[in-house]
């Protein structure tokens, strides 16, 4: 006799024979019909897919002691699924590049220089950045399941061999950015829209400040050789390209139906050093305010220097500053990087300040006659450097960092002292001397 086979759970009967009552029929169709619902809904249902969704962390990681770990660095840590061990997760990782290179600081200056994206054991990444006693901190991306997977997708197609590499720019295109706006494509773009319209108070030139005071070279060189765009104040969005300004703004963020982007932080590491980025700098203010102190009393005892000293001041400022200044004009007719361009002290320095040298020259040889369009120039320069400085403080456009104006401002009056010293000496006619009878 043909017989019907339902397959159902274990505890139900598996075989119905036709001759069975039509009540016992329904019956046993009216209980099969919510049992079947139950085990599609099961988590262990073949068709549920939320178990194995993977779980986002956004990793803020401290700066460090070196130069190149001042500002921070951001990543993204992937598990598989929520029972994934952190040990096994994986952390996709934008801040990659050959710091050996021997062209890699000019290729950085150039905004040219290559980096790239990496996935690799987050347990290994961690034991890395605790070795170099930087505090890392977790913050769980709350979004479903669906975009979970879209993440992890992206990510690893942006580690793709063919797609890993990028130009970097340092507030612009880095390891934050590559993070934020990964994540800010899949939560319908708030992040791009609600902190474009905010303003940052402090600008990067202050950030970096902060971020090189225990690196002399790099706190002198953002200070004179950077741009004004240094000086303007960012909107929150561009400012969030800084790991520590992403992490305060990611904190507060929240989605369009209230409920917070990302979950409390759970720490990995903290520092256990002294902290690597703002402290007190005293080195550089006392310096250059004895520089410029040293000029103008050279410039009140022009009498009493020797002629070839004169000289050899006036053929090393000239060189200096004619180099100084073709420098950043390199920078500002090359560099793809903006804030290396628009140079304010460009108005002060200029490449010709090297024919200086030529009169320096004169003097140094004993020819004490400056002519008088050398004598012109340095007037235009000094009156130049004056006006700058004080239209620092009222236009904001010519604002910047002070202690260079002030310091250029002072050699710049020096070397103008020294040339009409000699200007005026080479007028002086010879006076008789008296003989005793």
């Amino acid at each position: 006799m043909h017989r019907w086979r339902v397959r159902c759970e274990s505890t139900l009967p598996t075989v119905i024979r036709p001759g069975n009552s039509l009540l016992t029929s329904l019956a046993l169709a009216f209980l099969i019909g919510p049992i079947q619902s139950r085990a599609n809904s099961s988590p262990t249902s073949s068709t549920d897919t939320s178990g194995s969704a993977p779980t986002i962390d956004v990793v803020i990681v401290g700066p460090g002691d070196a130069f190149y770990t001042v500002f921070g660095h951001t990543a993204l840590i992937v598990r598989d699924s929520q029972t994934q061990p952190l040990s096994e997760a994986k952390v996709y990782n934008f801040g990659v590049t050959k710091l050996g290179d021997p062209a890699f600081l000019y290729r950085f200056i150039m905004g040219e220089s290559v980096y790239w994206g990496n996935r690799r054991s987050y347990a290994y990444q961690l034991e890395k950045w605790t070795r170099n006693d930087r505090t890392t901190r977790r913050y769980r991306l709350q979004v479903s399941p669906e975009t979970a997977r879209a993440i992890k997708s992206d990510l690893n197609r942006m580690v793709a061999k063919d797609n890993r590499e990028f130009i970097y720019d340092l507030f612009r295109v880095n390891c934050v950015t590559k993070v934020r706006d990964l994540i800010d494509d899949h939560i319908g773009g708030i992040m791009k829209t609600r902190w474009s319209h905010s303003v940052d108070t402090e600008t990067f030139r202050k950030r970096s400040e902060s971020a090189y005071s225990n690196h002399p070279l790099f706190y002198f060189a953002f200070q004179w050789v950077l741009g004004r765009k240094m000086d303007s104040k960012p909107n929150g969005y561009l400012k969030s390209g800084d790991p520590i300004a992403f992490e305060v703004r990611l904190k507060e963020l929240k989605d369009k139906s209230g409920k917070p982007v990302v979950g409390a932080a759970v720490y990995d590491h903290r520092r256990t050093g002294p902290q690597p980025i703002g402290n007190q700098v005293r080195w550089y203010p006392i310096s250059l305010s004895l520089i410029s102190l040293l000029a103008l009393c050279l410039a009140a005892l022009r009498r009493r220097l020797p002629a070839h000293f004169c000289g050899a001041l006036m053929i090393t400022s000239g060189f200096l500053f004619g180099l100084f200044a073709a420098a950043l004009m390199y920078l500002q007719v090359c560099s793809q990087w903006l804030e290396m361009r628009q140079n304010l002290l460009l108005l002060m320095v200029w490449p010709t300040d090297l024919i200086i040298c030529k009169t320096g020259w004169r003097i140094l040889r004993g020819k004490n006659k400056p002519s008088r369009f050398i004598i012109g120039y340095l007037k235009l320069h000094l009156g130049v450097s004056m006006g700058l400085m004080g239209l620092g403080f009222i236009v904001n456009d010519l604002s910047g960092p002070i202690l260079p104006r002030l310091t250029l401002t002072a050699i710049w009056a020096m070397v103008l002292v020294l040339s009409l010293i000699h200007l005026q000496d080479s007028k002086t006619p010879t006076r008789d001397i008296p003989q005793n009878p």
